[in-house]
């Protein structure tokens, strides 16, 4: 878009119709259902990132009030990594913590969930985690991050907490579930937890 800084250098950030919903729901007002003119498909895309966004967001607000060190937040498709068997761990974000007063960090591959999908759907994703942690297989940082599936419906979180169950001690130790709202305050708890060297700290 054309204007005083050149072109692509130049950024115009409207609200869209999920932007919008975001909002309202954020301040607890009613909800407006989707327009009959909107794409589904672009719709859930839009939310989709939209929550990713909003979820880095509260990581830089925590950050701010000294409860979060962010240390990187990678979003896809940057944040994909290879599997070992030809195709890739596709996580929507990658959350880098600092761990206060020490050279450690811990860190994460985040799911949003924003309930659309259903939930043998989403234990098949906790399977693809599990079976490549299980490999041996190792993350960014030379080892296997933590993953956090953030869920907009918190009537989901007692149904995946108990997939999770079911899957066995390497999965609960694995993945976290918790309701979206709570999601940086959860990181901003493991970071006060035991956690993994920096690279420079395993050599």
């Amino acid at each position: 878009m054309g204007g005083i800084l050149r072109g692509s250098a130049q950024r115009i950030i409207s609200l869209d119709p999920a932007a919008y919903r975001l909002m309202r729901m954020r301040e607890g007002l009613p909800v407006s259902e989707i327009r009959s003119g909107e794409s589904p498909t672009a719709n859930w895309l839009n939310w989709h990132g939209i929550l990713v966004t909003e979820l880095y967001v509260q990581c830089r607000e925590a950050e701010t009030a000294g409860t979060l060190g962010l240390i990187d937040f990678t979003t896809e498709p940057r944040c994909w990594w290879p599997n070992g068997t030809g195709g890739f761990i596709r996580p929507d974000a990658y959350v880098k913590v600092d761990v206060p007063r020490t050279d450690l960090f811990h860190d994460w591959w985040i799911e949003v969930d924003t309930g659309t999908e259903s939930i043998p759907r989403v234990r098949e994703k906790f399977t693809r985690y599990l079976d490549y942690a299980q490999r041996g297989a190792t993350g960014p940082n030379g080892h296997m991050p933590r993953v956090l599936l953030a869920t907009l419906d918190h009537s989901r979180v007692p149904v995946l907490r108990r997939a999770v169950t079911r899957m066995g001690p390497t999965a609960q130790h694995l993945i976290q579930v918790m309701p979206f709202r709570d999601s940086a305050a959860l990181l901003a708890a493991f970071a006060g937890t035991p956690a993994t060297p920096a690279p420079e700290e395993r050599q």
